[in-house]
């Protein structure tokens, strides 16, 4: 399986930012603080006055996991034998991300970015196959077949 990133991930109420990498073996979870989040809150805002920036070619993505390892404040390796058990919290209030390792301890994100988090679960899915569960929240369910508009 190629390596996979999600990013948008908070923690500490916004003051980390992680990005997660689904790579064969581990999944790598690099906090990267609250900068990378402004800068890009910026550049967005920039791309809807003046269009979109010209990004160039895209890095590999596990070279960016390394270079994300090097810059990042906290970094976390969990091999697929830690992982027992991936939640997927959908819910009218952000989504979250939980991950419980064989250990008992369980690491809670939270998606920045509704949309964004919306088509995540297929990616996980692939990745986690049966540790993988989706939790759907009744005013959720209710919301996103009555009133989808307001999920936006």
């Amino acid at each position: 399986m190629p390596t996979v990133v999600l990013q948008g991930l908070a923690s500490r109420g916004g003051l980390s930012n992680w990005l997660m990498f689904l790579r064969d073996a581990e999944v790598v979870l690099c906090d990267v603080g609250m900068g990378p989040a402004l800068a890009q809150g910026v550049a967005a805002g920039m791309g809807v006055m003046f269009g979109p920036a010209d990004a160039g070619a895209p890095d590999p993505l596990d070279a960016r996991c390394e270079q994300a390892c090097q810059a990042a404040k906290t970094v976390i390796r969990l091999e697929d034998a830690q992982i027992k058990r991936v939640l997927l919290r959908q819910s009218f209030l952000p989504h979250e991300l939980h991950i419980e390792t064989q250990d008992g301890t369980v690491k809670k994100f939270g998606f920045l970015d509704r949309p964004y988090s919306a088509g995540v679960d297929e990616p996980l899915r692939a990745r986690f196959g049966a540790k993988l569960e989706v939790v759907i929240t009744g005013p959720f369910a209710f919301l996103s077949r009555y009133a989808p508009f307001l999920l936006k």
